[in-house]
């Protein structure tokens, strides 16, 4: 009987002394409290529920959702991934990919001819991207190599 009171005691002893002293602590360490979803970029986008700005919609979107995912060509076992955003009248596109880093993670293409089915950055450089649709399958080119296909 004597044995149980004193681990009684000692019980709330602890869990008193455990609180006084955890409320001691969490008063010399600043505690910041970071709200979930409160990541917003400069266009209001939430990064961490998957939103990312798309200039071609001009709104926030989950390019998982709303992209077509293009396969990197010649390794069958990659993950990588790009994924095409084209807007609503199909003279613009954006590709997104981890390959386009230098450019911000996208890269904007326009249809080159009104009605055709390629769309190019309008530029002159070796390393310009570009994208075909022949036979209903769309190819994604840096310079003259394809790199991603659906």
């Amino acid at each position: 009987m004597v044995t149980k009171a004193w681990i009684n005691i000692i019980l709330v002893i602890c869990l008193f002394g455990g609180m006084s002293c955890s409320k001691k602590v969490s008063e010399r360490i600043n505690i910041k409290e970071e709200i979930v979803g409160n990541d917003r970029d400069n266009h209001g986008c939430i990064s961490s529920a998957g939103y990312i700005w798309s200039d071609v919609r001009n709104d926030c979107i989950r390019i998982f959702e709303e992209g077509m995912p293009l396969r990197k060509i010649g390794n069958s076992s990659s993950s990588v991934v790009a994924y095409l955003v084209f807007s609503s009248d199909s003279t613009r596109l954006e590709a997104f990919s981890v390959d386009f880093s230098d450019f911000g993670g996208k890269v904007l293409l326009y249809r080159e001819r009104e009605k055709g089915n390629s769309w190019s950055q309008n530029s002159k450089f070796a390393g310009s991207y570009k994208v075909t649709k022949d036979n209903g399958s769309l190819t994604l080119y840096k310079g003259h190599q394809a790199i991603y296909r659906k």
